[in-house]
């Protein structure tokens, strides 16, 4: 019987290597570029599964979707891309939790492909490894910070690199490249504009700092600036929470604003509190409400897709997200959304959250403390 583990494995050890490895290093290419590289990795996992039930459709509880993937790309040689895939979440040892590939922008090398694998004995360190264009597997050592930030050091060391013949300007310049989203792929490869047509950015996933794998991810936030809108407060201090998610909506609310306006006065962009534990759906998961600052104001979404464990939230709660001004994820894939205009005040800001904090509260039924993540 096809398993999840099998899945996994095969996808990111076997097919995927393959693919980067051989002539599908173009397909990969493309897919990058297009902003649909996403939609390329849920069509490898479900060409990985069909093959592996002897042709047959597997179960929907073995598929995965385009929020499952978390891409972030990183530019650590003028010449050189690190494109840094995170995967489906690892539920066996030698699953594979993020795969990184590396290339040189005028594709004269093979490319690099390295996985990072869960440990196969309890308390064991996960692992590095590589694998060739010949199918071979080398160990590179153990990752002890399992986090975005932490492989994407290890893919920079192993560029093969050197700083003769640059100009002090171009050392320096090279020295303040870190992380980008995939929109700016087109910009760092050179390449031009994406494809019309192309999937919207929203549907990539985006982690930041030292985000441990495993956590829910924050979901992708659109390009933005600074909010414009009038009558900000001002406050200072450090972004925190006092209270839990047994708290009322209110509270919730008032402490999210505080710390919104003191992320807005630093010049951060998102703001997102994680739940842990949520017993609303049922079996008990990990959710998110998150907050986006842009010119158009603020942007709140609840998590609404649970592909990693094969749930999403039943349509009979929808209308209590409806009623406090959220809209539906197309198709049920997506989060619950609400738009704060840029010309509201304190007060109407307060009770849009509110709103939204008892309706999170109702369906989801959170617990335990609140988990911060902003950038």
């Amino acid at each position: 019987m096809t398993t999840y583990h099998d899945i996994h494995y095969q996808t990111f050890h076997f097919a995927l290597p393959q693919i980067v490895l051989s002539e599908g290093f173009e397909l990969f290419v493309n897919a990058l570029v297009g902003r649909r590289l996403p939609e390329m990795l849920c069509d490898v996992w479900g060409h990985v599964a069909t093959s592996l039930n002897e042709g047959r459709k597997p179960r929907k509880d073995l598929l995965v979707g385009t929020n499952s993937f978390s891409v972030v790309i990183d530019e650590p040689d003028p010449n050189w891309t690190t494109v840094l895939i995170v995967t489906p979440p690892v539920r066996q040892g030698l699953e594979a939790a993020m795969v990184a590939v590396l290339f040189d922008d005028e594709f004269q090398h093979t490319p690099l492909y390295f996985t990072c694998e869960a440990p196969a004995l309890p308390d064991a360190p996960y692992m590095i490894g590589r694998w060739t264009d010949v199918g071979q597997r080398s160990n590179l050592g153990p990752l002890f910070d399992v986090s975005v930030e932490a492989m994407l050091a290890f893919a920079t060391n192993q560029v093969p690199r050197t700083n003769e013949g640059r100009t002090p300007r171009q050392r320096a310049e090279m020295a303040g490249r870190g992380p980008r989203e995939i929109p700016d792929i087109d910009d760092i490869l050179g390449i031009g504009d994406a494809p019309s047509g192309s999937s919207d950015s929203t549907s990539l996933g985006n982690l930041r700092g030292n985000q441990r794998i495993g956590d829910p991810p924050p979901r992708s936030t659109p390009t933005t600036t600074n909010p414009t809108g009038p009558g900000l407060p001002k406050v200072s201090g450090p972004i925190k929470f006092d209270c839990t998610w047994s708290d009322e909506p209110r509270e919730l609310a008032s402490e999210a604003l505080t710390n919104l306006y003191r992320l807005a006065g630093a010049g951060g962009k998102a703001l997102v509190m994680t739940a842990k534990k949520a017993r609303g759906l049922g079996r008990k998961v990990s959710s998110y409400v998150q907050f986006m600052w842009s010119d158009e104001g603020l942007l709140v979404e609840i998590q609404g897709d649970y592909s990693y464990w094969g749930l999403s939230v039943p349509s009979r709660y929808w209308a209590q997200f409806e009623s406090c001004g959220m809209s539906i994820p197309t198709g049920g894939v997506g989060n619950f959304r609400r738009q704060i205009g840029p010309g509201a005040d304190h007060g109407e800001r307060l009770q849009a959250l509110t709103d939204v904090f008892g309706a999170f509260l109702a369906v989801l039924d959170p617990s335990g403390r609140i988990e911060v993540t902003h950038f």
